[in-house]
This record gives C-alpha cells, sequence and structure tokens, in this order.
C-alpha cells in the first residue's frame, strides 16, 4: 500500500519468534504479504485435521456397536449405498478425459441416475411375492438398481454437457486447473526436474500442456495398460474361473469360509488400528515441536524482503544485532 511505513527487519524477526513461541489460541500474525494468508489457512486446517481423523476413527467403534445391537440389515445398507453412489462414478471418469464437460452436467447426471435407479430398485423389489423388505437384498432388483446407476448417469452427464453452450477447449481446462496451487510449494518445483525447468521458481514459467504430456506420456501407457489388465483380471478371467470351479464340499466350504473371516478380521483390525496410531503419532511428534523454541532449533521465519517467508538461523540473527 503506498505510503505505508515498512515495518523494520529486527522487529519483524520478534514478531517471528512471539509467534513461533506462543501458546495462545489466537497467534500474532503472519507479515508477509504475499503467503500470510495463505500460511494461516493452513495452520488451522493442519491442526484440524489430526484431530479429526483421531475422533473419526474412534467413533467407528461405537457405531459398530450400535449397528449390531439395533440388529441393522447391513446386506441391505450395503446395497442402497452402492446403488445411490454408482451413479456418480462414470461422471467422475469423464472429468478426467473430458475438457467441455460442466460441473452442472455432473451433478445432473449422479443425483438424475441415483434417483432413476432408486426409484427402478424399489419398483422391482414390490413385483416379486414376499415381504418387500426383503426382496431389496434380491439379486435381480440389485442388479438392475445398480446397472441403472451406472448407465443413466453416464447418460444424463454426457446430455447436459452437449446441451449446454460453454464450450472450453483443453488448454483452457488445463489453465483452470494449475490454477489451483499452493504458493508455498508450487507444482513447477515440484515438477522441475521431470519437466526440465530452468526458472521453476517464476509464477510465468508453466509449461504447456502439451508439454506436461510429451513428458507423461511413458507414465500415460503404463497406467492405460495396466488399468486395462487389471480389469481384464478382476471382470473376466477370475470370475470364468469361479464358473469352472466344481460345487465345493463341506470341508473346502469351511476352509474359504475360515480365509474370509480371517481376511476380514485382518482388514478391520488394519483399517481401525494403523490410523489411529499414525494419528497419535502425529500429534505427538507435533507436539513435542511445538514446545522446541525456534532459538534452540538454530532457526526460524521472517520475511527480511517483504516478497515471502525465509528461514533465518541464528547467525543470521546475531548479524542483525
Amino acid at each position: 500500500m503506498a505510503g505505508r511505513r515498512k515495518m523494520p527487519k529486527l522487529d519483524r524477526i520478534y514478531l517471528k519468534c512471539d509467534r513461533a513461541l506462543c501458546r495462545r489460541t489466537v497467534k500474532p500474525a503472519y507479515t508477509c504479504r504475499v503467503h500470510g494468508n495463505f500460511r494461516e489457512y493452513t495452520d488451522i486446517l493442519g491442526a484440524l485435521k489430526n484431530w479429526c481423523l483421531l475422533w473419526v476413527t474412534l467413533a467407528i467403534i461405537p457405531i459398530t456397536i450400535a449397528v449390531h445391537t439395533l440388529k441393522i440389515n447391513l446386506s441391505l445398507t450395503y446395497l442402497s449405498f452402492g446403488i445411490t453412489t454408482n451413479s456418480a462414478v462414470l461422471p467422475i471418469v469423464l472429468s478426467l478425459f473430458w475438457g467441455r464437460l460442466t460441473g452442472s452436467a455432473m451433478v445432473s447426471g449422479a443425483v438424475g441416475g441415483s434417483a432413476i435407479a432408486v426409484i427402478l430398485w424399489l419398483a422391482l423389489a414390490n413385483v416379486y411375492p414376499g415381504q418387500w423388505v426383503d426382496n431389496l437384498t434380491l439379486n435381480t432388483p440389485s442388479l438392475a438398481g445398480n446397472l441403472v446407476a451406472l448407465v443413466a448417469g453416464g447418460l444424463i452427464t454426457c446430455v447436459v454437457t452437449c446441451l449446454s453452450k460453454v464450450v472450453k477447449t483443453d488448454d483452457e481446462v488445463w489453465e483452470v486447473t494449475r490454477d489451483i496451487d499452493n504458493p508455498l510449494s508450487p507444482w513447477t518445483e515440484l515438477y522441475q526436474k521431470d519437466l526440465n525447468l530452468t526458472g521453476a521458481y517464476k509464477l510465468g514459467m508453466r509449461p504447456s500442456l502439451g508439454e506436461v504430456e510429451e513428458t507423461f506420456r511413458g507414465a500415460n501407457r503404463a497406467a492405460i495398460i495396466s488399468s486395462t489388465f487389471l480389469t481384464f483380471v478382476l471382470v473376466v478371467l477370475v470370475p470364468a474361473a469361479m464358473l469352472g470351479a466344481n460345487v465345493l464340499s463341506m470341508e473346502g466350504f469351511n476352509g474359504w469360509v475360515w480365509i474370509s473371516k480371517l481376511w476380514a478380521f485382518a482388514a478391520t483390525i488394519f483399517i481401525i488400528v494403523v490410523p489411529l496410531v499414525s494419528e497419535v503419532m502425529q500429534i505427538l511428534r507435533v507436539s513435542r515441536e511445538n514446545r522446541v523454541s525456534p532459538i534452540e532449533a538454530g532457526a526460524f521465519s521472517t520475511d527480511s524482503d517483504g516478497g515471502g517467508d525465509h528461514t533465518v538461523s541464528a547467525v543470521d540473527l546475531q548479524s542483525v544485532f
């Protein structure tokens, strides 16, 4: 701002020391005019992330106990979840390859496909004799609901996109995408070696879409080949092998059930214990770092040129005095 008096270098260093040493909830503000607000935002997110993951992980246990106590039909819950979310699969896939795709088309496909699939699922369950709720778990209504959700979501997305007047090129989409960047760690610096960038520290030194595609052409081919191979194995090869198998004996069936149970228990323990332990270790590590003084660590941040936060060692601090 014109006419604004610049803070002396020594005062800015003291402010950085005060912020790092401060134990209050509201800390002194960052003085960098370029990255200050972004650093405050990332500090808030970093503090919330660990605690949110910890409490969500701990909440899995009482939720599981409540579901077991209330005797909720997990098969019906699983089927309803798949039917209501499959409509978003093709819109998400199209967002990776179709530059003209619009956000309203994706929302319309996901919501519209889910609504059509649920209506068809409930209607087919009503056709069969017996309890209507039990019929919801039958193979035919479930298969029809999932297929309709998948196909309808993609068709609605394509139709709404084609009817829209918005026409975007791949280069325009690429520019919008790479504008979503972290100013403290720009993607040009992260991919400087891969893209052979000589001035990655400059904001204007961003390669074009064609240069990025040419650089990662090998990785793109590897991803396409591996995904195609895995799709063939999981969708064609494994089901074909199961169709050719004979009827299991009682011993073979018991062995298959026990393997499935062990696999399920191991997966359950892993997804509950590992995130919990990881987040606890992360919280303890951050707590230890917060107890260390920046002067004891030998470095802290300042923005001596007003253009960004830089690391200043204890030797630099002595030079200021």
